[in-house]
């Protein structure tokens, strides 16, 4: 009776000792699994920072992305491995393992996910030595700015470029305001070469008149709205005598609604708290690709030149007829604003590079934005003819513009001095 009941009581201990085998023979091809996955995603890895000296060029951002899934799934390969290892040395407890392994195999999973992902999303640039978040205009200059990576930018004390000017006018004093974006601040270009500086001093050699003064409160990535607000809230304290708005081509596509990675824009978007996480990168990312119905694409350039062919091309499309609807809006603001100031505005139009090769009956944006100004009875410039002609002798856009609608020196001297001739034939300058 003994012998039976002893060997009735192994059979279950047998069997328990059989599954617990199992289960840490499958708890140890699980971490297994795990592990080799992880190798592979480091192999990968490791593989895209050797591509790096074959041409495929990855942006700083994308290699710190790349950095950090790098050393997460080594480390995830280190512990599963060890935990294999292991698991095959000491086959016990094979049922908490099990659960161990299911617990933490989904936490182990997200973490590489969002590292992978955040890889395709790189972080957005939160910092700028150049910009600083305002609540109503989005973005202003910092005051007393000389950022690092662009040596030839200087802000003043007042958040705007050139040298200090007072609020008070001197008696003897014709202020003129221009208003505009990165191509009237002048990127690329010292503040004595913008077209702003050189009106200023072109007007002062030989002037007996009053003196010229040009106030540049132009920022990069300002549209007709941002700039109708920093006009009244802070331009008009300069007392200017003329108001000239710069206007471009984006400040019609800014309207297409896409998304930018370029610092200005960078600076409002990157400060959520989950901007850290490659998973909410990668869907913000997506959300804005759906709105958009198109690849975003990797710079701010790639995408003001599709926008511009876009509105050039597609003159009648619903939404380039939207954002004409809506920039005109924005633009009957800043009539407003000058009229009830008793202000005189002028509007001065700065092409695109690839404008320069077309043939003239596709300046729709160009005509568009003069209707609109005969319409207002506003004295308007377009730059393009002048620009056209220069071009059509030396078949060279690089005499006027340093990339595809930043004005180099030389377009910024044709520019000023256009300007000054348009102000002259509208009886805008002093006597």
């Amino acid at each position: 009776m003994s012998d039976a009941g002893d060997r009735s009581n192994e059979a279950p201990m047998g069997h328990a000792l059989l599954q617990s085998q199992q289960a840490n023979r499958l708890a140890a091809r699980w971490a297994g699994v795990l592990c080799a996955y992880a190798v592979l995603i480091v192999l990968a890895a490791l593989l895209r920072l050797y591509l790096r000296s074959w041409g495929l060029v990855l942006t700083r951002a994308e290699q710190s992305s790349l950095l950090v899934v790098l050393g997460v799934h080594a480390l995830f390969a280190i512990a599963t491995g060890s935990a294999t290892a292991r698991f095959h040395r000491r086959p016990a407890n094979g049922r908490r393992r099990l659960r161990l392994l299911a617990t933490f195999t989904p936490f182990l999973l997200l973490i590489s996910a969002d590292g992978i992902l955040g890889f395709f999303a790189p972080p957005l640039y939160s910092g700028s030595e150049l910009y600083v978040k305002d609540q109503e205009l989005g973005w202003c200059h910092r005051q007393g700015a000389q950022p690092s990576d662009d040596k030839t930018i200087k802000i003043n004390a007042k958040g705007l470029r050139g040298p200090d000017v007072l609020y008070q006018k001197d008696d003897d004093e014709y202020r003129i305001l221009f208003l505009g974006d990165s191509i009237a601040f002048g990127i690329g270009v010292e503040h004595e070469e913008t077209f702003v500086a050189r009106v200023q001093e072109m007007l002062s050699r030989g002037h007996a008149g009053k003196r010229v003064t040009t106030i540049n409160m132009s920022v990069s990535g300002y549209g007709p709205r941002q700039q109708c607000l920093f006009l009244q809230h802070e331009g008009l304290k300069y007392a200017p005598d003329l108001v000239v708005q710069c206007f471009c081509l984006n400040d019609v596509t800014e309207k297409f609604d896409y998304f930018v990675r370029h610092p200005h824009f960078q600076v409002l978007i990157a400060t959520s708290p989950l901007e850290w996480s490659g998973l909410y990168r990668f869907a913000r990312d997506k959300i804005m690709k759906r709105r958009l119905g198109q690849e975003r694409p990797r710079d701010a350039s790639k995408w003001v030149n599709q926008g511009t062919h876009h509105l050039v091309n597609a003159h009648d499309a619903e939404d380039v007829r939207r954002a004409w609807s809506l920039t005109k809006k924005n633009m009957k603001e800043i009539v407003a604003l000058c009229r009830s100031h008793e202000i005189p505005l002028a509007v001065a139009c700065v092409p695109f590079a690839f404008q320069l090769d077309l043939d003239p009956v596709q300046d729709h944006p160009q005509q568009e934005l003069g209707e609109f100004c005969r319409k207002h009875n506003v004295p308007y410039l377009d730059m393009l003819p002048a620009m056209r002609s220069l071009h059509a002798l030396h078949r060279d856009s690089s005499i006027l513009f340093s990339d595809t609608c930043h004005l180099s020196p030389g377009g910024h001297r044709l520019v000023a001095e256009e300007i000054i001739a348009f102000l002259r034939r509208e009886g805008l300058l002093p006597e």
